[in-house]
């Protein structure tokens, strides 16, 4: 019997291997075949260097960061703004008129807009980005480059601030070129409120499918999308609605619909597809 340096409770137990009398041992032929060959590992080959798989958008610290933010966001204004978004329901549903509220305009209603600014970009922006991630985008994403679902995730977030400061710079070169800024200033002042009530809506939702994985989730967000999209439908026909009011034709209307709403968005999916 061999010496040890190391006793163990196996040694103690189990009894030493001896092969058994008359046992085969099963050839590469036996186990693959008589026409099985082994594969020869190529030049250069290494299981350690090969690239891992780039990683899910919605696994990202960006991501993980905007849901946390809308959530943070959300709570804030529901615990300090409530008459404010009170106020943001008396107008919709009639009870106050949008013109006699610009008209007195509170500064504290005013801050409120300016957090539903912020609110919205980060809104858009996580619903951008889960549904790029149900689709796989991150799959066109150089592996190469480090944190990149993080980048696209802040790059997504950029494109939504950019379509919101282009929209304002264009509506007041407009209004100064026309000499009417005070339509322009109502327009957007309208426009601030129905976009607060469909951040409202679409809020909870968001957090439903950002925090939701699983079966059904699919549906989910598709039901999602088609909300949001008949939410804008209704954003489109309150703008028209506030053309008509103040007898403004309705190709104005169109050319502040094509310049203001629809270039900007066309803009950047022409140039996702085209890089894409």
């Amino acid at each position: 019997m061999m010496e040890s340096r190391y006793v163990t409770d196996c040694d103690c137990y189990l009894p030493e291997i001896e092969p058994l009398e008359g046992a085969s041992v099963p050839s590469q032929a036996d186990i693959f075949g008589v026409s099985g060959t082994v594969a020869e590992r190529p030049d250069g080959y290494d299981p350690l260097a090969l690239p891992a798989l780039q990683p899910h958008l919605t696994d990202s610290y960006a991501y993980q960061g905007v849901v946390l933010a809308v959530f943070m966001v959300f709570c804030y204004l529901i615990h300090s703004y409530r008459s404010s978004i009170g106020i943001v329901f008396k107008i919709l549903t009639g009870r106050v008129s949008s013109d006699k509220v610009y008209d007195e305009y509170p500064l504290f209603f005013r801050k409120f807009l300016s957090w539903t600014a912020l609110w919205g970009m980060l809104l858009i922006g996580g619903l951008l980005i889960r549904y790029g991630g149900l689709y796989g985008i991150e799959g066109w994403l150089p592996r190469q480059i480090p944190f990149a679902t993080d980048l696209a995730c802040l790059a997504v977030l950029f494109a939504a601030a950019a379509v919101a400061v282009y929209r304002k710079i264009v509506t007041r070169i407009i209004g100064g070129v026309i000499r009417n800024d005070l339509f322009f200033e109502k327009l957007r002042f309208t426009i601030r409120i129905f976009s607060s009530f469909i951040y409202i809506l679409l809020t909870p939702l968001f957090l439903v499918v950002a925090l939701t994985e699983g079966p059904g989730i699919d549906r989910l967000l598709h039901g999602t999308a088609v909300f949001a999209a008949a939410l804008y439908l209704l954003y489109l026909a309150k703008s028209y609605r506030f053309f008509v009011a103040r007898d403004v034709s309705i190709l104005q209307w169109i050319l502040y619909l094509c310049a203001v709403e629809l270039f900007p968005i066309s803009f950047f999916v022409l140039v996702v597809a085209r890089n894409c």
